[in-house]
């Protein structure tokens, strides 16, 4: 009885393991932020609205999000974005604003990655694209 409690134990700390949240993979973030040539962003928030970019301001924007991972919070999904390569979509995904952060929800390859919104992209995706 007691090695079927163990074993239901182990397995339920490795399923939690294999869960945890995971940033993008550095190849995947290295094509972001050194390959990608234009964003398309639809806001959720206020009155919405949208925003396409290339050349610079590009890399600009993919600085807004962190190599590392987040937590999930209850935070609210507050816009989309989509990165492409020469008009192709390469990257896409969700991201959600709480009081004073946030986290990017992507998924490449049928996979689920969270990466973290830094200060200056939580200002900018917080509504401070209005104030410029």
């Amino acid at each position: 009885m007691t090695n079927k409690f163990l074993l239901s134990c182990v397995l339920c700390i490795a399923s939690y393991v294999c869960v945890a949240q995971q940033p993008l993979p550095a190849k995947v973030y290295q094509t972001m932020t050194d390959s990608t040539n234009s964003i398309d962003v639809v806001f959720y928030k206020d009155e919405g609205g949208s925003v396409s970019a290339d050349g610079h301001n590009v890399q600009y924007f993919n600085s807004f999000f962190a190599k590392e991972t987040a937590d999930k919070t209850k935070a609210i999904s507050a816009g989309s974005v989509m990165w492409l390569v020469n008009g192709r979509e390469y990257l896409s995904g969700i991201f959600f604003l709480g009081d004073s952060t946030g986290y990017l929800v992507a998924k490449k390859d049928g996979k689920e990655y969270v990466n973290k919104i830094t200060p200056i992209g939580f200002n900018f995706l917080n509504g401070g694209y209005k104030k410029r």
